[in-house]
């Protein structure tokens, strides 16, 4: 049987590691919930808030592994299952986190978050239905769940119905008016909808959230470039590329957007820098070949 003064040393050193999350102390806590456990290897608090710090720190392994202690002492903790869940997730272990968040929505039937995330999870999995099924669950228990209305506007997007996504953005919006992410996306639907004065306006409203959103400059510079504005369009993809450097398809787009204000060596060099982010990326490589005979047929002449 563990001492009285055991249990009182695990409870200071519980209370002091919730104080350096609250603080965004993670490793202090850690550090604490470390000694926590030593003294009693029952407290199923220090595990439970110990993955919470390391999965704060992007520890997902060691997260994952104080949630199943945490679950072995105390099985019917729906919080724990339903974190437990967001790290399979972010380990890409979307048929666990199914599992995950449906026991968190079984201990928990009113779980709106359970079934959101079991939502996200699924559409990573490919499963619509069943990610439209949730998601419509979530919106059930919360009408005002801006991010469930975000997420079904992502997956009818998927499916190719952007007028139902653009009106699903639209109640997230409406919902949380500062909901930068909400307007890139339905900046992009308006886009592929070709509603191209409302699609630049919710680009230029999603930056003003979030000036250094690279996909917000990448989205809006397509407007431009299917307006044939290159030299516009270039500058969006310049900003796109400062705020993420590994941005592929920016400088795919920017090569285009080069090509056609006849900077061919510029145009070239960004061909060759998508490709050595996206070796895959056929259309790089065509187009990279398409300028070198170009510019060989000039050298001719």
């Amino acid at each position: 049987m563990l001492c009285a003064a055991c249990k009182r040393a695990s409870s200071i050193y519980d209370k002091q590691g919730l104080e350096k999350i609250n603080r965004h102390d993670y490793y202090g806590a850690i550090e604490e919930y470390d000694k926590a456990v030593e003294y009693n290897p029952d407290d199923d608090t220090a595990y439970y808030y110990r993955a919470l710090a390391k999965d704060c720190m992007k520890f997902y392994q060691g997260a994952l592994a104080d949630y199943n202690k945490e679950l072995a002492l105390n099985p019917g903790d729906a919080r724990a299952y339903y974190n437990r869940g967001l790290v399979r997730c972010e380990m890409d272990d979307y048929e666990g986190a199914v599992i995950d968040f449906t026991k968190a929505a079984q201990l928990v039937p009113e779980f709106g978050d359970a079934y959101h995330n079991r939502g996200g999870a699924k559409y990573n999995l490919h499963d619509y239905k069943g990610a439209m099924a949730d998601y419509n669950k979530a919106l059930e228990l919360d009408p005002g769940d801006a991010n469930a209305y975000n997420s079904k506007g992502l997956l009818h997007h998927a499916l190719g119905d952007y007028e139902a996504a653009f009106v699903d953005y639209s109640v997230a919006v409406k919902l949380k008016p500062d909901f930068e992410q909400a307007y890139c996306n339905r900046g992009y639907a308006a886009y592929k909808m070709k509603w191209y004065p409302k699609a630049y306006d919710d680009f230029d409203t999603a930056l003003a959230l979030d000036p250094d959103d690279a996909i917000a400059y990448y989205d809006r510079a397509l407007i431009k470039k299917d307006l044939l504005f290159y030299k516009a369009a270039l500058a969006d993809y310049d900003k796109a590329i400062e705020y993420d450097s590994d941005f592929s398809e920016a400088y795919c787009d920017r090569g285009f957007a080069k090509y056609h204000l006849k900077d061919y060596q510029g145009a070239i060099a960004d061909y060759s820098k998508a490709i050595e982010l996206d070796p895959d990326d056929s259309d790089a490589y065509d187009n990279r070949e398409d300028i070198k005979e170009l510019m060989g047929k000039k050298k001719r002449r």
